[in-house]
């Protein structure tokens, strides 16, 4: 039986280390899908709280702009705040 549990994540630019707002993928230990996003409101962008059962779990993170993010193997609830560090698709100017 799996237990709830709830965590933070932030998406940030793997160059700048600035938060992005990106759309998160979360298919928990049940089967169970649950999509959040990490653009709620100015001060909070690329963070948000998620709720979802321990255990193995499917991870997708996308954003405009960045390659997405596929983790097939995270395992929840892991770190307290993980950080998802997004690629730019576009070379710096």
């Amino acid at each position: 039986m799996s237990n709830w549990i709830g965590f933070g994540i932030t998406t940030t630019d793997a160059r700048t280390g600035k938060r992005i707002a990106a759309n998160v993928q979360i298919v928990d230990s049940t089967g169970a899908i649950y999509r959040y996003s990490t653009m709620n409101v100015p001060e909070d962008e690329g963070f948000a709280v998620i709720g979802c059962a321990d255990g193995p779990s499917h991870v997708t993170i996308a954003a405009e702009g960045y390659v997405t993010i596929d983790n097939q193997d995270y395992v929840m609830p892991g770190p307290v705040n993980p950080n998802f560090a997004m690629i730019p698709t576009a070379a710096p100017l």
